[in-house]
């Protein structure tokens, strides 16, 4: 891991994603890229007639948002971690596959109120599609984060094939900072699978990592009403510090589907979110 995205409005629940990622960037020695959209939509600000944003309203969001580059600057600087800031404006909209592959960010890591929902994640309902498009992992750092350390990663999936490379993914998240991950299945009434199944599926999984079975991994069923609501009970029930989940990029329908659970997800548990982009 070399270089950490982080998307700032300069809010609060903001700094403390900030705060988060820098503290993640000293540990692992990466450079941290402070980024602030200043968007041009007609619901946020007045615009002229040639479809730009107020020129004077546009000096002042310039100004305000230098002035908040500058403390985070700082406190990367009193973290001793190289920091690069952005701000970029006029852009009704923000693609953010075109950063990533532009400045070479191998995580994003944005800020979330938690229950309130996921368009309380700053920079509103865009928050939606950094989630279902990021090319790289995304970190969700929900509210004012206790613990920045992350020792123990729960892997939740249904554990078919197309989630190997989202765990690959997570072990080398895991593997960089120092963490051990366990594998989770929530077993709902709705989707019930007999418990020898399950395990099975996991092992066929397990089989196909490398390093296995030199590297062991634990591996949990949970029952549930719902998914949501065996990750839950799960997280508080067990010592887990960061929950990590796929998204789907197959196609747009399965995309929408199982990104409208990750979204559920990331709303309703208070503990950090990774979020792994299939492909």
């Amino acid at each position: 891991m070399k270089n950490i995205l982080v998307l700032t409005d300069f809010s609060d629940v903001a700094y403390n994603a900030s705060l988060f990622a820098m503290k993640m960037a000293k540990q692992i020695n990466a450079e941290i890229h402070f980024l602030h959209v200043i968007y041009t939509s007609e619901n946020r600000f007045y615009l002229s007639g040639n479809n730009k944003l107020d020129e004077s309203r546009k000096n002042i969001e310039i100004e305000k948002s230098k002035a908040g580059m500058a403390i985070l600057m700082t406190i990367a600087k009193s973290f001793g971690i190289i920091a690069k800031n952005h701000i970029t404006y006029n852009k009704a909209h923000f693609d953010i596959e075109d950063h990533v592959k532009s400045y070479k960010d191998d995580y994003v890591v944005i800020g979330s109120h938690g229950a309130n929902g996921i368009k309380e994640l700053f920079f509103g309902s865009n928050a939606q599609k950094i989630i279902r498009y990021s090319p790289c992992p995304t970190l969700v750092i929900k509210g004012k984060a206790e613990n920045t350390q992350i020792r123990q990663i729960a892997f939740a999936s249904l554990f078919h094939e197309e989630d190997h490379k989202s765990f690959r993914k997570v072990l080398e998240f895991a593997d960089t900072i120092g963490a051990q991950v366990s594998l989770l299945y929530v077993n709902t009434p709705f989707i019930y699978e007999k418990e020898d199944k399950i395990s099975e599926r996991i092992q066929q999984f397990l089989s196909k990592v490398p390093g296995y079975p030199e590297k062991q991994f634990k591996s949990y069923i949970e029952f549930g009403k719902y998914s949501e609501e065996g990750m839950l009970d799960f997280i508080k029930e067990n010592e887990i510090d960061l929950l990590a989940i796929p998204t789907s990029g197959r196609n747009p329908i399965s995309r929408m589907l199982k990104s409208s659970f990750t979204e559920k997800i990331v709303n309703h548990i208070k503990k950090p979110v990774l979020t792994i982009l299939e492909k």
